[in-house]
């Protein structure tokens, strides 16, 4: 499924994107999921679906609408059937209805389609997860890139990564009252399944999935453009009012 979900990206139109979501709790079964949006009918999309499927084989479950854009977006941001007041925070809004969830994660943005190292590290990221004793759940999206991402120079704004495959979102969750050993065995998988497909991949990381324990972050997140910001950064903030951790240094 993921050699093929790759290809049919590759060959896809820019009015489709895609996102591959590998999921596992310890003790079941793993499930793939994709998702696609289309600028266009919703016959157009299940064209371009029924392409992937031709060689990926015939899905669990499979359905289509045709909905606005700001439909679309809700459903990215885990909203789907909410109004834009009911995606907030409980507390933020009178008609908020989203809790805070306790998650770790990381980032891996591809250079390239996976090549079956990469895959096969991936997989046994998930493998790993399902004989975990005592973790919680775990998930791997990966979101494409490519369009209009791509036709926008490197060196042009913050993000180097403009030639780019896809960003892979590395995902550990767990209750907020689990014990300690539980949180320890969430990260002991976040951290082996990322390294286990950088080591196989390469790639850098995305800035706006900051990972505290990622070393070469500057490299990662902004590549050549580091020093660049940096200048930026001396000439607005010299004294780096604006600062957190990871934040861009003025020299």
């Amino acid at each position: 499924m993921i050699r093929a979900w790759q290809s049919w990206l590759a060959a896809a139109p820019e009015t489709l994107w895609s996102n591959l979501h590998l999921e596992g709790v310890p003790g079941t079964t793993p499930a793939i999921r994709i998702h696609a949006t289309f600028l266009g009918d919703v016959k157009d999309l299940d064209a371009q679906v029924d392409t992937l499927l031709s060689v990926a084989g015939a899905p669990t479950d499979r359905s289509s609408t045709n909905v606005s854009y700001a439909a679309a977006m809700l459903l990215e941001a885990g909203c789907f059937g909410k109004t834009l007041a009911q995606c907030h925070l409980k507390g933020q809004t009178p008609e908020a209805q989203l809790d805070r969830e306790t998650y770790a994660a990381k980032s891996l943005v591809l250079p390239a389609a996976l090549g079956p190292g990469g895959i096969a590290a991936l997989t046994s990221g998930m493998d790993t997860l399902q004989r975990s004793q005592g973790a919680g759940s775990g998930a791997v999206i990966v979101d494409a890139l490519g369009g209009a991402v791509s036709r926008v120079a490197p060196d042009a704004t913050a993000f180097p990564h403009r030639g780019a495959f896809a960003v892979a979102q590395f995902i550990a969750s767990w209750d907020p009252a689990a014990p300690q050993a539980t949180v320890d065995a969430n990260f002991a998988w976040l951290r082996l399944a990322h390294s286990s497909v950088r080591g196989a991949a390469g790639g850098g990381a995305y800035a706006n999935y900051a990972d505290p324990e990622l070393s070469d972050w500057p490299q990662a997140y902004y590549g050549a453009n580091y020093a660049r910001l940096q200048r930026v950064k001396a000439m607005y903030d010299p004294g780096e009012v604006f600062t957190f951790p990871q934040a861009i240094r003025a020299r």
